[in-house]
């Protein structure tokens, strides 16, 4: 059980992450492109801007009261949302060459 505690904790924390650092290079994207248009909401980019830390920081101490399994897992999630949003971006620069 502390495994899975600490796998979705990691995940939920690792996609708020991610939208924390896509805002991040979205605002720095806009300096070279002012007319870009974000793919996402734009509070959700607030969101993830700002709870970006915090998300994590609360997740280890969450995940810390569970033992080892549980910080390990919550690493684990952590690294498999970063993954998933590589592989995505991969696949999706791939579909944007071929076109």
């Amino acid at each position: 059980m502390n495994i899975f505690l600490g796998t979705i904790t990691g995940a939920f924390a690792g996609s708020v992450s991610i939208l924390g650092l896509y805002a991040i290079v979205f605002l720095l994207s806009r300096v070279f492109e002012p007319d870009l248009k974000p793919k996402l909401p734009l509070g959700v980019l607030i969101f993830g801007l700002i709870f970006k830390v915090p998300a994590l920081g609360a997740g280890w101490l969450f995940t810390r009261t569970l033992g080892t399994a549980g910080l390990l897992s919550f690493g684990a999630g952590i690294v498999l949302v970063y993954c998933l949003a590589v592989g995505w971006m991969i696949t999706s620069s791939r579909s944007d060459q071929t076109q």
